[in-house]
């Protein structure tokens, strides 16, 4: 091999070399590119991801309060069912007191009819009675 033939070769070698290092830079610049956006795109990500986050959490508290408000709603309900079923309990007592008191004053009415008659009988037999000493008074004048 002479010596321009070797110059040669390390000429090319050297320009490949140069070459080779350009495209390794450029390679690199791009690599450096792709993961600056995939950064950026990373970091809006976790952005949004964060909005989304924050919006759940506003959502648990809008249901935090409905269950709060439920659980208030059960138990008026469940109060309001307990009066109910108190009243019903005063009203079936008010009831039972009502049929005692109709049945007494329906005895008392029937008892009082019978006082009644009775005493129809007794004036009748004191009529009859005063009837009978007017007519001894009068048949007494009458002799006298």
């Amino acid at each position: 091999m002479q010596n321009g033939d070797k110059e040669e070769i390390l000429s090319a070698i050297s320009a490949v070399s140069i070459k080779s290092d350009a495209a390794i830079t450029a390679v690199s610049a791009r690599i450096d590119d792709i993961l600056s956006a995939i950064s950026e795109f990373s970091t809006r990500v976790d952005e949004r991801f964060d909005k989304v986050d924050e919006r759940f959490d506003k959502v648990d508290e809008r249901f935090d309060k409905v269950d709060k408000r439920s659980d208030r709603i059960e138990e008026a309900i469940e109060s309001i069912r307990e009066d109910i079923r108190g009243i019903r309990v005063e009203l079936e007592n008010i009831k039972r007191s009502l049929d005692l008191l109709e049945k007494r004053s329906r005895e008392d009415s029937d008892a009082l009819a019978s006082e009644v008659v009775h005493l129809r009988e007794r004036v009748g037999i004191a009529e009859e009675q005063i009837k009978e000493l007017l007519r001894k008074l009068e048949n007494q004048k009458v002799v006298v």
